[in-house]
C-alpha cells in the first residue's frame, strides 16, 4: 500500500487530535492554587483593610515579629496591654492556600505571643494580624521565613 496525500493528511489530523486530547487530560490533572478560595469577596473588603492599616499608622506603633528557634514571637506595644484585645493571626502561605493557619490572639501579661512553627512547612509566609483594641480595628502584615 502506497501512502498518498489523503492518508498523510488524515494521519496528521489524527495525531493532532490525539495530542490535543492528551494535553487536555494533563491540564485537568494539574493542581491550581489561587491566592484565596474566596478571592472576589475579599477584594470587596479591601477598603476596610486600608482603614485598619491607617489606624495602626496613626498610632506610630507596630508589632515586633521575629522567628526565634521553633517559635514565631509577636510582641505587642505596651499601648495594647490595657483593655481587651481580640482578633486573629493568619499565617498565609502564598504558594499553597491549603497550608494557611489561623490562630486566635492570646497575649501574655508582657504583651508577647509565641506561635510554634513545628507544624508549619519550611518557606515563606505572610503573617497577617487583624485585631481590635478598645473598639478600634488594626491590621499589620509581616513577611517571615520558616527554616
Amino acid at each position: 500500500m502506497k501512502l498518498n496525500w489523503g492518508y498523510s493528511i488524515l494521519i496528521v489530523i489524527f495525531v493532532f487530535v490525539i495530542g490535543m486530547g492528551f494535553l487536555v487530560y494533563i491540564s485537568f490533572q494539574q493542581k491550581i492554587n489561587l491566592v484565596h478560595k474566596d478571592y472576589y469577596p475579599l477584594e470587596i473588603e479591601h477598603q476596610k483593610m486600608i482603614d485598619k492599616e491607617d489606624n495602626l499608622r496613626n498610632l506610630d506603633l507596630k508589632l515586633s515579629v521575629k522567628v526565634v528557634d521553633e517559635n514565631i514571637r509577636i510582641g505587642y506595644p505596651v499601648y495594647f496591654l490595657n483593655g481587651d484585645i481580640n482578633g486573629e493571626i493568619l499565617l498565609f502561605r502564598p504558594s499553597d492556600y491549603e497550608e494557611d493557619k489561623t490562630i486566635n490572639i492570646e497575649i501574655d501579661t508582657t504583651g508577647i505571643q509565641l506561635i510554634s512553627t513545628s507544624s508549619l512547612l519550611k518557606g515563606r509566609y505572610l503573617l497577617k494580624v487583624d485585631w481590635t483594641h478598645s473598639g478600634t480595628e488594626y491590621y499589620q502584615e509581616e513577611q517571615i521565613f520558616i527554616k
